[in-house]
């Protein structure tokens, strides 16, 4: 009795199991199958598939996806080489998903920086969003999604990544959260970090009326990891760095500027012994060379108060408000 030939629905779920596993001789079988012409690399199953389920505790419109090719299975494991051997056979590196899941999305979101460079050199667009699943408005981008990864190291590799690639570093979803609210959220100093140093704003507040800032303080107070060394990125802006940088004596100064107190003391005692000193003169220090430590930080403070977009300034008493919570 002569074996039935699979159908189509079936070869396509080989196809795709096959990229998820990353068995790149299997997928390259079934595409120069003349048996199996209709399995194009560009093939979509169009039943909802299971993608990425941990992504749904960090974006609440998503679901299973309908429309997903073999390049978003392998994108979404990890498997570089059964990506660039599909890219290789013309898939679009942009090919979406019925809710706007592109293979870098799912790449970011999983940490699989190698994966995520080689969508980047195949001109990947960076700034594409998701689509709430039931109505429609924007999502996270790749951005986003690197900031949620389950290793924070590998995460911040794929931001780094993603930056290098002008992804936009203060995009928004519906909601106003950013990128750096999804850093913060998750622990992610080191992106924070790479954040921060490309200019995202730490004092942007979403819908909630939550900003980085706030997110940060309410991790430390609750014990969570990483909240810590996460506040401290978003404090340590550019301008900062600066500010403290230039305030800071190296220890050349510091030896020079003690050289130059003993001798004038050593002078002013000699003089005295002689009873020849000046009633001008004393061993007072001498005038305030630099900002003390106290008003340096009321400096960074209100450096750091003002880094966020310019409709959301609280002005002066929202820098007055803020302080007075940060002394209680």
């Amino acid at each position: 009795m002569a074996r039935s030939a699979p159908t189509v629905d079936c070869v396509i779920a080989a196809y795709f199991e096959a990229a998820a596993t990353g068995d790149v001789e299997r997928v390259a079988e079934l595409l120069d199958d003349p048996n199996h012409g209709a399995v194009g690399v560009r093939a979509a199953q169009w039943f909802p598939r299971r993608l990425a389920p941990r992504l749904l505790t960090h974006w609440p419109g998503w679901g299973a996806q309908s429309g997903a090719c073999a390049i978003h299975c392998a994108a979404e494991a990890g498997h570089k080489h059964v990506v660039e051997r599909l890219l290789a056979r013309k898939a679009a590196v942009d090919e979406v998903t019925r809710f706007g899941a592109t293979s870098l999305m799912l790449a970011a979101f999983g940490g699989h920086h190698e994966t995520v460079s080689s969508l980047l050199r195949a001109s990947a667009a960076v700034d594409l969003t998701l689509h709430h699943m039931r109505d429609g408005s924007s999502g996270p981008a790749a951005l986003h999604l690197a900031c949620c990864a389950a290793d924070a190291t590998a995460g911040a590799r794929c931001v780094q990544l993603l930056l290098d690639a002008r992804a936009c570093v203060q995009r928004a979803t519906s909601a106003g959260t950013t990128p750096l609210h999804f850093a913060v959220a998750n622990g992610h100093a080191a992106s924070c970090e790479a954040l921060v140093a490309h200019g995202a704003w730490v004092q942007v507040r979403d819908d909630y009326g939550d900003s980085p800032c706030t997110l940060a303080r309410a991790r430390r107070a609750a014990g969570k990891p990483a909240a810590e060394e996460c506040l401290r990125a978003l404090h340590w802006l550019p301008s900062v760095r600066l500010l403290w940088l230039a305030h800071r004596p190296s220890k050349r100064e510091e030896r020079e500027e003690e050289a130059i107190v003993e001798r004038e003391e050593a002078a002013i005692v000699t003089d005295l012994v002689r009873g020849a000193a000046d009633p001008e003169r004393s061993l007072a220090p001498a005038p305030l060379q630099r900002l003390t430590h106290d008003v340096l930080r009321l400096i960074i403070l209100a450096i750091v108060e003002s880094h966020a977009p310019p409709e959301q300034h609280g002005g002066v008493e929202g820098l007055r408000r803020e302080a007075h919570l940060r002394e209680e």
